[in-house]
Protein backbone atom coordinates (compact mmCIF):
# COMPACT_ATOMS: atom_id res chain seq x y z
CA UNK A 1 0.00 0.00 0.00
CA UNK A 2 0.84 3.63 -0.04
CA UNK A 3 1.14 3.94 3.70
CA UNK A 4 4.29 1.88 4.25
CA UNK A 5 8.04 2.34 4.27
CA UNK A 6 8.80 4.98 1.67
CA UNK A 7 5.09 5.39 0.97
CA UNK A 8 2.76 8.35 1.34
CA UNK A 9 -0.22 8.88 3.60
CA UNK A 10 -3.44 10.30 2.13
CA UNK A 11 -2.77 13.67 3.78
CA UNK A 12 0.62 13.88 2.06
CA UNK A 13 -0.89 12.96 -1.30
CA UNK A 14 -3.51 15.70 -0.97
CA UNK A 15 -0.83 18.23 0.01
CA UNK A 16 1.32 17.34 -3.01
CA UNK A 17 -1.65 17.56 -5.37
CA UNK A 18 -2.64 20.95 -3.92
CA UNK A 19 0.95 22.15 -4.38
CA UNK A 20 0.82 20.95 -8.01
CA UNK A 21 -2.50 22.75 -8.47
CA UNK A 22 -0.84 26.01 -7.45
CA UNK A 23 2.26 25.42 -9.66
CA UNK A 24 3.28 27.55 -12.64
CA UNK A 25 2.96 24.75 -15.23
CA UNK A 26 -0.54 24.69 -16.79
CA UNK A 27 -0.46 20.94 -17.56
CA UNK A 28 0.51 20.11 -13.99
CA UNK A 29 -2.32 22.32 -12.66
CA UNK A 30 -4.90 20.71 -14.94
CA UNK A 31 -3.91 17.16 -14.00
CA UNK A 32 -3.83 18.01 -10.28
CA UNK A 33 -7.28 19.63 -10.47
CA UNK A 34 -8.72 16.61 -12.25
CA UNK A 35 -7.13 14.23 -9.72
CA UNK A 36 -8.47 16.21 -6.74
CA UNK A 37 -11.90 16.25 -8.35
CA UNK A 38 -11.82 12.49 -8.94
CA UNK A 39 -10.79 11.98 -5.30
CA UNK A 40 -13.74 14.04 -4.10
CA UNK A 41 -11.49 16.72 -2.58
CA UNK A 42 -14.00 19.51 -3.14
CA UNK A 43 -12.67 21.57 -0.21
CA UNK A 44 -9.20 21.87 -1.75
CA UNK A 45 -10.71 22.82 -5.09
CA UNK A 46 -12.88 25.46 -3.42
CA UNK A 47 -9.84 26.84 -1.57
CA UNK A 48 -7.88 27.11 -4.80
CA UNK A 49 -10.83 28.66 -6.62
CA UNK A 50 -11.10 31.36 -3.98
CA UNK A 51 -7.37 32.23 -3.93
CA UNK A 52 -6.15 34.43 -6.77
CA UNK A 53 -3.24 33.01 -8.72
CA UNK A 54 -2.25 29.81 -10.48
CA UNK A 55 -4.77 27.01 -10.18
CA UNK A 56 -7.78 29.25 -9.73
CA UNK A 57 -9.12 28.70 -13.27
CA UNK A 58 -8.43 24.96 -13.25
CA UNK A 59 -10.20 24.50 -9.92
CA UNK A 60 -13.14 26.57 -11.16
CA UNK A 61 -13.42 24.42 -14.30
CA UNK A 62 -13.42 21.10 -12.38
CA UNK A 63 -16.01 22.43 -9.92
CA UNK A 64 -18.15 23.68 -12.80
CA UNK A 65 -18.05 20.26 -14.49
CA UNK A 66 -18.89 18.50 -11.21
CA UNK A 67 -21.83 20.82 -10.58
CA UNK A 68 -23.09 20.40 -14.14
CA UNK A 69 -22.92 16.61 -13.83
CA UNK A 70 -24.90 16.77 -10.57
CA UNK A 71 -27.60 18.92 -12.16
CA UNK A 72 -27.88 16.64 -15.21
CA UNK A 73 -28.26 13.50 -13.09
CA UNK A 74 -30.85 14.42 -10.43
CA UNK A 75 -31.33 12.12 -7.49
CA UNK A 76 -27.66 11.25 -7.29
Amino acid sequence: GWNGPGGLQPRQIRAELFKALRAQEPDKRRIAAEALGAMGERGLLLASRDEPGPGQAEAREVLFLQNRATIQTPGK
